[in-house]
């Protein structure tokens, strides 16, 4: 954990997936044809499957400092998964090689590559961009980029779904960035509340939740929410996260 001074924080978490509030439907779009065949492994990679969903950032989205909370755009792209997710399925086309499956079956199993660009604020509007990288039976991985109507980026990440048989699977090998010197350590215990769990059909916590969760320790590592306080009142200093990589390999009830 960096010193309280720092700006800037790497993340690592483990949570489970779910599904959150609906976004509004969008219309199927033709995909587009931007992965060449020679190197692609399956149907879906062929074809490039990319899909657009539009959003906008309501005040439940922002945190202290005004703009989306860290954790929040992984509410965008989960919303933004199912809708390509949704898409494919009318056209024929489903993400996973010989299987069928509903999307309330999925898993967020990894979110990696993280790159926050910028911070969304209250009433923007924002579209999530999803292209398919890679699929098989078992998992199908997206690259999604939070982007404006100009295409200025907030945020791209690499995020990893699985059926309930491939989930392991395909964690296996997703690591976490490694501080450069001795990290220090500092333990927040946490009571799971029935109101906290966002879980959705599944049940238990979503992958929000426990970066919620995550965000309290690193609170408490800092200094509590009165040295965040105090970095920004005396020093002008916001403590934000500017890299993530999460995997989720159970669920938390």
């Amino acid at each position: 954990m960096p010193a309280p001074h720092a700006h800037a924080f790497s993340a690592r978490a483990c949570a489970p997936h779910a599904r959150h509030r609906a976004s509004p439907r969008t219309r199927c779009r033709a995909w587009s044809t931007s992965v060449p065949s020679s190197t692609a492994s399956t149907s879906l990679e062929r074809d490039g499957f990319v899909e657009s969903t539009p959003m906008k950032v309501y005040i439940e989205d922002t945190d202290a400092y005004g703009v989306v909370y860290y954790a929040n755009y992984f509410r965008f792209t989960d919303r933004a998964a199912q809708e390509a997710f949704e898409c494919a399925l009318e056209q024929g086309r489903g993400w996973f090689e010989g299987a069928s499956a509903s999307f309330r079956e999925l898993s967020l199993v990894s979110i990696s590559n993280v790159k926050y660009a910028r911070g969304a604020v209250l009433g923007d509007e924002v579209i999530v961009r999803t292209t398919i990288m890679d699929a098989d039976a078992h998992h199908v991985r997206l690259m999604q980029d939070v982007i404006d109507k100009h295409g200025g980026l907030y945020l791209s990440a690499q995020t990893t779904y699985a059926r309930p048989d491939g989930a392991r699977a395909a964690t296996t090998g997703i690591g976490a960035a490694q501080a450069s010197t001795a990290p220090s350590w500092s333990t927040t215990r946490v009571m799971v509340y029935r109101d906290e769990q966002s879980g959705g059909v599944g049940g238990g916590c979503s992958h929000v939740d426990v970066m919620r969760f995550f965000e309290r320790g690193r609170s408490d590592a800092i200094g509590g929410s009165a040295a965040l306080a105090e970095l920004k009142s005396k020093h002008n200093v916001i403590a934000v996260v500017s890299r993530l990589d999460a995997v989720f390999p159970m669920k938390i009830f």
